[in-house]
């Protein structure tokens, strides 16, 4: 299944009133990369992004705070992680 690796989340240059969100999608067991999943945050602002082939995604732009973020991608589990946006 589809597993949103440790993503980690920066503050912005914008008061801290947005970061960024920036991490890998790597297959649970094997840990290898996953191409082309669709990372999204959840709830308010439809933000989000789509791998690259070493699995890595950025979403910038996001609220500070806790949100959810969600790994999909076609033949795989999705995958839910909590990040903190400072």
């Amino acid at each position: 299944p589809a597993h949103a690796q440790a993503p980690a989340a920066t503050g912005g240059a914008t008061g801290g009133a947005t970061g960024t969100v920036r991490g890998h999608v790597r297959e649970r067991a094997a840990r290898q990369p996953i191409a082309a999943a669709q990372v999204v945050v959840l709830g308010g602002a439809r933000l989000g992004a789509v791998t690259d082939n070493a699995g890595a995604y950025v979403i910038r732009g996001v609220a500070a705070g806790r949100v959810l973020v969600r790994a999909i991608r076609i033949g795989y589990a999705p995958d839910t992680v909590t990040v903190t946006v400072p």
